[in-house]
């Protein structure tokens, strides 16, 4: 009786715990069918844009998009206010963008040699919120334009390639196939 709750345990543990192990049971063909996705790709570059150059965005509603909703506007003005830290991460490559709209620190033997202890907490601490920031702009632009929960993963793809147009040469991303890669 005990082994089975063991296990259940170790599994719940596992899978809600490990942020590197989701994504391989969470990642989904993007959906751009029911988005009006030129609308969205537009504002994505705007917002992006403007977060790399350290400035809110001018952001008007559209016919086909709602952008000036509180929590939209507040994960954009964090994410604004957090962009020098994010840069300085890519910069050193000590992180990279990932395919799903989010960052990721590069915990291998380079970065731990490079960093102590204080650094390593403050960079994790720099990119959960930066995750955060994300997933409230995505999640908010789906829920306040009453887009489908299918089209979360178009949304956050839009943004990853709108971050890519704006990000520094050298800095890292996610190729196709899965891999790291400095942008030319």
């Amino acid at each position: 009786m005990k082994r089975p709750v063991l296990f259940l345990l170790i599994v719940a543990v596992s899978l809600t715990g490990c942020q590197t192990f989701m994504p391989a049971f969470t990642r989904m063909k993007p959906e751009y069918e029911e988005l009006p996705a030129d609308a969205l790709k537009e504002s994505a570059l705007t917002i992006e844009r403007a977060i790399q150059d350290g400035t809110p965005p001018e952001l008007t509603d559209t016919p086909a998009l709602t952008l000036n909703a509180p929590p939209i506007q507040q994960a954009i003005q964090t994410r604004v206010s957090r962009a020098a830290l994010v840069n300085e991460l890519l910069d050193k490559g000590f992180a990279w963008e990932r395919q799903n709209g989010h960052l990721y620190i590069i915990r291998n033997r380079e970065y731990k040699q490079a960093t102590t202890r204080r650094e390593r907490d403050r960079n994790a601490l720099i990119v959960t919120g930066e995750w955060d920031d994300r997933w409230m702009l995505y999640e908010q632009l789906r829920k306040v334009n009453d887009f489908p929960p299918k089209s979360l993963s178009a949304i956050q793809r839009i943004f990853h390639e709108a971050r890519l147009e704006v990000m520094n040469t050298g800095q890292l991303y996610e190729t196709d196939n899965g891999d790291p890669a400095p942008k030319p």
